[in-house]
């Protein structure tokens, strides 16, 4: 009989920005019959825009177990939880951290078992908001994937820090991308603490992809920015650059996540959220990728991260210029880190799009493969 596996994340299965519980989930579903959970919709999620998944979840909501979209072996669920913790419910109460599963809808306990899972060989969860796991199922193992430092990315209530601190304390295993995060880690728990950086999935980042439709009719040399356009992001620095190379085209690929309001150049295209398939030809058919991160307003955060993105366009081939820490020099010459001023990136810009392109060869590639950092993860 296959084993088993529960994965809980936060996005859906179908979200337009692939994060790392996608490609856990994906590549263990290799290994295990894997149900893929994303974060409940609740009643906070149906009256937030950043929900960009919300009407694809809640198809899979009424089709219960859903494996229309997925790899082979595995299957996608998600439920209706009025009172489902998360950051948008900053007073979440005791009684909603720890009982909100009770109002789930379809009833969770009787729709795992429905699906054969209510005694999965591991349970996998990888969201600061869904300590309440361990309630539901009676799993052989509990790992824990903890993505983002805690104290960067959002601010959990008191008792949501005090469930999430328990559940690491009953975990068998802790994984996180940086080392950063796990000194962090260590304090609430001796449970065993992995550092798995995250990768890339090499296979969908260099196959040969056609021009995308806006690169069409653009014969300009192209610079791209693909990712979340979140407060770590340093839109300003984007805009001077675009206003200082007039004779170059930006593309900004991502959805918004409330960033500043600003007068956008005419040679800056905010092409929105584009499928993660889709993704590769806007990287292949560019000069020039960039990671304009906020190091100087927000050095514990970034000094906490690991950007996938970071990953994918060295995958890609694409020259890359970053602002300057630790991950951006790590993954030189593929990466230019420099200085967080318009002409420090505006100059590396120049450099790159007139140099010739100097790709990763496929064994660096083969060490940032998913496959590769989890080969040596055993729970």
């Amino acid at each position: 009989m296959a084993r088993q596996l529960i994965y809980a994340a936060t996005h859906g299965w179908r979200s337009p920005i692939r994060v790392g519980s996608h490609h856990f989930a994906r590549v263990f579903a290799e290994s295990y019959e894997t149900l893929y959970v994303s974060h409940p919709i609740s009643i906070a999620s149906v009256f937030s825009p950043a929900d960009n998944q919300l009407l694809e979840r809640w198809r899979t909501v009424k089709t219960r177990v859903n494996s229309q979209h997925t790899p082979p072996n595995m299957q996608e669920l998600a439920w209706f939880m009025p009172l489902a913790p998360g950051p948008a419910w900053p007073q979440n109460s005791r009684w909603s951290v720890a009982h909100g599963w009770r109002l789930c809808w379809p009833n969770s306990k009787r729709i795992l078992q429905e699906a054969g899972y209510s005694r999965p060989d591991a349970l996998w969860i990888d969201s600061l908001f869904q300590s309440y796991w361990p309630d539901l199922v009676e799993a052989e193992t509990l790992c824990v994937r903890v993505a983002d430092h805690p104290e960067h990315i959002t601010r959990l209530s008191p008792s949501l820090h005090e469930s999430f601190v328990r559940i690491l304390q009953n975990a068998s295993l802790i994984v996180t991308p940086t080392t950063v995060t796990a000194e962090y880690l260590n304090q609430f728990t001796d449970s065993r603490i992995d550092v798995i950086p995250n990768g890339v999935d090499v296979a969908h980042f260099t196959n040969p992809t056609a021009p995308p439709p806006e690169y069409l009719q653009d014969s300009k040399p192209k610079a791209v920015f693909v990712g979340a356009l979140a407060s770590w992001i340093d839109m300003h620095l984007l805009f001077e650059c675009a206003l200082l190379c007039p004779e170059l085209s930006f593309y900004v690929i991502g959805p918004s996540h409330g960033g500043p309001a600003l007068a956008t150049p005419p040679n800056l295209h905010i092409l929105g959220s584009r499928p993660y398939a889709d993704i590769p030809p806007y990287l292949h058919h560019a000069d020039v990728a960039l990671a304009p991160f906020d190091v100087k307003n927000q050095w514990e955060l970034i000094n906490s991260i690991d950007a996938i993105k970071l990953y994918e366009y060295v995958a890609a081939g694409i020259p890359t210029v970053a602002t300057n820490w630790e991950q951006s020099q790590r993954l030189a010459p593929y990466v230019t880190a420099v200085e967080q001023t318009p002409r420090a990136f505006v100059d590396a810009i120049y450099q790159l799009t007139r140099a010739s392109r100097t790709a990763a060869p496929d064994s660096y590639l083969e060490n940032l493969d998913w496959h590769h950092r989890l080969s040596e993860l055993s729970f």
